[in-house]
């Protein structure tokens, strides 16, 4: 019985965890979905979310791709000079 609860207890852990994850990537797509409705007219958003329902897997590699280059843009700061930037270039 100790090893049910044992495992019953981390299972719920698991399931607390996956629930906070979903909550916050379904968070950020919300923002990013947001972004996209300002830059793109109602036919050309419609046309994006239909590709992305056609092409799970394309999705999918763009995130993995997109993903560093948020975390980087994300700990830039003013004055900061990252490896292979001159001390001149501004950041976007």
């Amino acid at each position: 019985a100790r090893l049910m609860a044992k495992d019953l207890r981390f299972t719920l852990r698991e399931c607390d965890d996956l629930k906070r994850r979903m909550e916050r990537k379904n968070q950020a797509l919300g923002e990013e979905m947001k972004e996209l409705q300002k830059i793109l007219t109602p036919a050309q958003l419609a046309k994006f979310i239909l590709w992305v329902n056609k092409n799970p897997a394309s999705m999918a590699m763009l995130d993995k791709l997109w993903s560093p280059i948020d975390e980087l843009s994300k700990e830039r700061t003013p004055g900061r000079v990252l490896p292979g930037e001159s001390s001149t270039s501004t950041a976007p």
